[in-house]
């Protein structure tokens, strides 16, 4: 909703890059070019995670960042990092997906300098990571991300 009121989005965009940059999902060379400007654009790491408690249904996270965003919000997502299904219906019954870095949960926080966390975990049997990252909600610029596997 937030980039509504911040792009010109039509029914085609199906992608923004760092909160900047909108384009067409199906335009490889666009996507490639601008995940790699993105990518060079120097950013002070200001942001650390570390885990406080796990047990196999549950963990607890803390961060502390040095950003001095006035706008910002720490976002915080549980990922398992794969999983497949099987089709049961349809044109494509029986057929199987894949999928990767699925989010099962996701946690908002204003931003402070220190704060935790934490996750029930869905699945113990699965393998998990916390994404971790700081967005201005002004401009839906990401100001820093970072991870931890669980």
């Amino acid at each position: 909703m937030k980039y509504q009121l911040t792009f010109s989005f039509n029914r085609e965009a199906q992608l923004v890059i760092n909160g900047k940059i909108e384009m067409i999902g199906s335009e490889t060379s666009k996507v490639l070019s601008g995940i790699q400007s993105a990518m060079l654009e120097n950013h002070p790491e200001n942001l650390a995670v570390k885990i406080d408690k796990y047990e196999s249904t549950h963990v607890q996270i803390s961060y502390t960042s040095t950003s001095l965003s006035k706008h910002s919000t720490i976002l915080m997502a549980l990922v398992q990092k794969e999983a497949s299904s099987r089709i049961s219906a349809g044109e494509n019954v029986g057929k199987s997906l894949s999928h990767v870095q699925i989010v099962r949960q996701l946690q908002r926080r204003v931003h402070i300098a220190k704060d935790s966390f934490a996750f029930n975990l869905p699945d113990a049997d699965k393998d998990y990571e916390i994404i971790v990252f700081e967005q201005n909600q002004q401009s839906g610029e990401i100001i820093d991300a970072t991870s931890i596997s669980l």
